[in-house]
C-alpha cells in the first residue's frame, strides 16, 4: 500500500459516417462455425456497482440479471484493427444477455454470428454495460444516458455518456475491448473482461473521540467545490479506453461548481433523517467514534474521470465543503439540546477521482479539527491517504 499525507489548515450519431465502398471489408461468415461470448469480471448501475452476478438492485446490478446483460460493438477487418483501417460492422449494439442452466448456463444474442473461414480476416469487439438498446440513435438516451457511434474507416467506436440527474441513479458504466480474434485464436469463443470506465466515490465519518449522552454531532450536508473539473458529460474511444472531455469555454457540460451531495429524499444518496434528539430536528447523518457511512449501505457516486484519466492535478481541484452540527445539553439534565453549526473545507488531494479508481474519504471531526482519510482502490486493493484540516 502506499501512502501519501497533505495537510489543510482550518478553524475547526447511432449514425455509422458513410463510407464508400472501397473502404468497407465485406462481411462473409462462416455458417458453420457460431460465435460465443464469456464474461470475466474480478469487480464487483443506479448508484450500484456493474458485476458478473444475478444480483438485482440491492447490493449490485448484474449483468447476469434477466434482461439486462451487455451492449457489443463488432467490426470486420483484413488483418489487425486500425484506427485508420477499413471496418466491416459485424454487430451493431447487439444486447448479450445470460440463460441459467445445468451446470453453468451460457451467455445467448441474436441473430447468431459465424467466424470468417479464410485465414486473413479477423473480428474485434467492443463491449459495454449496462446495455441501453436505444444506444444507436440521437443524443445519450434512457436511464442509463448512453449512446455509442460505430467506428468509421478514420475513427474509432465511441461511446457518450452523461451522468444521471438523481444520484441514486447513477450508473456503474463498465467496458471491454477484445481485437483481433479468429476462430482457431479464440476456440469459438470470445471472453470480455470488463473494467470500469469511472471514478466511484463513497464517503464515511466519525469523531475523534466518543460522544457522550450529553454531546452529539451530525453531518448536516456536503458539497463537492470545483472549476469545471467535474464533468457531466463526455466522450470515451472503445478502442484505446480513453475519455475526451467537453470543453472548458463556456464550461456548460460539467457539474456545478458547488455539488451539494443530495438527501436520499431528493433521489440522492445521503442518509439524512429527524434525529429527533432533545428538541434537535434538523436532517442529519449521526456519527460518533466508529466510522459510520454517510451514503445509503451499497450506494455509491460515479463521476466522469478527471483530466480523463489520471484524476487531480492538485490536491485542491476538488475541495468537500463539509457541514455540520455540534449539538449539547446547556446543563446535565435540560430537555433542549442547543446546536453549533460549522461548515469547514477541505482539499481531497492530487492524483483522486482517476479512472476506474474507487475511493473512500473518511471525515474524522474534533472540536478543533477534520481530518480525512481517503482510500482509493482498483475496486479491490486498497491505498491509504489521510489528509489532515487542523
Amino acid at each position: 500500500m502506499k501512502t501519501k499525507s497533505l495537510f489543510l489548515v482550518a478553524a475547526a450519431a447511432m449514425t455509422m459516417a458513410s463510407c464508400s465502398q472501397n473502404e468497407i471489408v465485406e462481411t462473409n461468415p462462416d455458417t458453420n462455425r457460431a460465435i460465443g461470448f464469456g464474461v470475466y469480471t474480478g469487480t464487483q448501475t443506479k448508484g450500484l456497482v456493474t458485476d458478473n452476478s444475478l444480483t438485482d438492485g440491492a447490493t449490485a446490478n448484474g449483468l447476469k440479471v434477466a434482461g439486462k446483460g451487455f451492449g457489443i460493438l463488432a467490426y470486420q477487418t483484413s488483418g489487425n484493427y486500425s484506427t485508420s483501417g477499413a471496418k466491416g460492422l459485424f454487430m451493431d449494439n447487439v444486447q448479450t444477455t445470460w440463460t441459467p442452466g445445468a451446470p453453468s448456463g451460457s451467455w445467448g444474442y441474436s441473430p447468431t454470428k459465424f467466424w470468417p473461414t479464410n485465414t486473413t480476416d479477423k473480428i474485434s469487439f467492443f463491449a459495454y454495460a449496462p446495455f441501453n438498446a436505444g444506444a444507436t440513435t440521437g443524443t445519450p438516451t434512457g436511464a442509463n444516458k448512453i449512446k455509442v457511434t460505430n467506428a468509421t474507416a478514420t475513427e474509432d467506436p465511441l461511446l457518450e455518456f452523461t451522468l444521471q440527474d438523481n444520484q441514486k441513479d447513477m450508473v456503474d458504466l463498465v467496458v471491454s475491448g477484445v481485437k483481433d480474434q479468429q476462430s482457431t485464436t479464440a476456440g469459438g469463443k470470445v471472453t470480455f473482461a470488463f473494467k470500469h470506465a469511472l471514478t466511484r466515490v463513497a464517503m464515511h465519518a466519525k469523531t475523534s473521540v466518543a460522544t457522550n449522552a450529553e454531546t452529539k454531532v451530525y453531518i448536516t450536508g456536503i458539497k463537492l467545490k470545483h472549476t469545471k473539473k467535474l464533468a457531466q458529460k463526455a466522450t470515451f474511444d472503445m478502442n484505446d479506453a480513453t475519455w475526451e472531455l467537453p470543453a472548458t469555454t463556456p464550461g456548460s457540460d460539467y457539474l456545478a461548481a458547488e455539488y451539494a451531495i443530495a438527501a436520499t429524499s431528493a433521489n440522492g444518496v445521503l442518509k439524512l433523517a429527524n434525529p429527533a434528539w432533545k428538541g434537535y430536528t434538523t436532517p442529519a447523518v449521526e456519527i460518533n467514534s466508529t466510522v459510520a457511512n454517510l451514503f445509503t449501505d451499497d450506494q455509491y457516486l460515479f463521476f466522469i474521470p478527471i483530466d480523463g484519466t489520471t484524476g487531480t492535478g492538485a490536491a485542491d481541484d476538488v475541495v468537500a465543503a463539509i457541514s455540520y452540527d455540534i449539538v449539547s445539553l446547556p446543563s446535565s439534565g435540560a430537555t433542549t439540546a442547543v446546536a453549533s453549526s460549522f461548515t469547514k473545507e477541505v482539499d481531497l488531494g492530487a492524483n483522486v477521482f482517476a479512472q476506474g479508481k474507487a475511493y473512500k474519504f473518511t471525515f474524522t471531526i474534533t472540536l478543533n479539527a477534520i481530518t480525512v482519510d481517503v482510500s482509493d482502490f482498483d475496486w479491490d486493493a486498497e491505498t491509504n491517504k489521510p489528509v489532515t484540516v487542523n
